[in-house]
Parts: C-alpha cells; structure tokens; sequence
C-alpha cells in the first residue's frame, strides 16, 4: 500500500486530469448508457419517423384511393382492370411488361 501512496502524491497536479480522463473513458466506452449508444440509438429514433412518415403517407393514399372507390365506380372498374387483370365478356386483355 506505500508504493501507490508515494506513486499517488508524486503525480501532484495530474491526480485531476488523471481521474476526469478516466471518467471520460467510464462515460464514452464502460457506462450502461455511454455515448456511443446514445448515439446508436438517436440514429434508430431517426430511421424510425422516417419509415413512420412513410407508412403515414401510405395511409393517407390508401384512405384517398378508398374514398374514391366508394364514391366513383369508373375508378373502381379502372383499378380492378389495370391490377387485377379483369375484363367485360367481349374484351381481349394483353398485358405488356417492361
């Protein structure tokens, strides 16, 4: 115990940056809740409004197109030839892909 006691009152000034650097490694790399998770996780908060935005955008086109196929029949026939494919008796289909 003498060997540290003499090494510890030997540093003199240093003791405090020696215990603030330490702090800081315990802060940034060791804590439960270090920066670098912080980080991490204030990256995923902002991946996630932005697939939120998305799926409220895609909502709001939904409920629009939803609207439109209650109150217009012409949409919905217009919809169910274009994705589903159907047809009036007397009609041909052909499909042209990219």
């Amino acid at each position: 115990m003498g060997n540290f006691s003499t090494f510890w009152s030997r540093l003199g000034k240093f003791k405090i940056f020696i215990l603030v650097g330490i702090f800081a490694i315990h802060l940034i790399f060791i804590d439960e809740n270090n920066l670098i998770k912080k980080f991490q996780c204030k990256r995923e908060i902002a991946e996630l409004k932005r697939e939120i935005k998305h799926y409220q955008d895609e909502n709001d086109k939904s409920i629009k197109l939803l609207e439109e196929l209650n109150s217009n029949p012409e949409v919905l026939e217009r919809i169910a030839r274009e994705r589903y494919f159907m047809k009036k008796p007397n009609e041909d289909i052909y499909v042209f892909e990219d």
